[in-house]
């Protein structure tokens, strides 16, 4: 069973959910997809944009990973 964008994000800490809410803002209009139309693909956006780089964003991609 997988789990709604809504169960993703509050399986997510405080820290993690303000490190990627920031992301998601950060990026808003790029490629013209909208802030609003990436929260509603969360984990996809998790899966396809955060790259790993940082140990938060590696804690974060893990729980999408998980939730499919």
């Amino acid at each position: 069973m997988t789990m709604t964008n809504k169960e993703f994000a509050k399986s997510l800490t405080r820290a993690q959910t303000k490190y990627l809410w920031d992301h998601i803002r950060r990026y808003d209009g790029v490629e013209g997809v909208s802030a609003k139309e990436q929260f509603q693909q969360l984990v996809a956006y998790v899966l396809n944009f955060l790259t790993g780089d940082h140990k938060m964003e590696k804690k974060i991609y893990a729980k999408a990973i998980a939730s499919l």
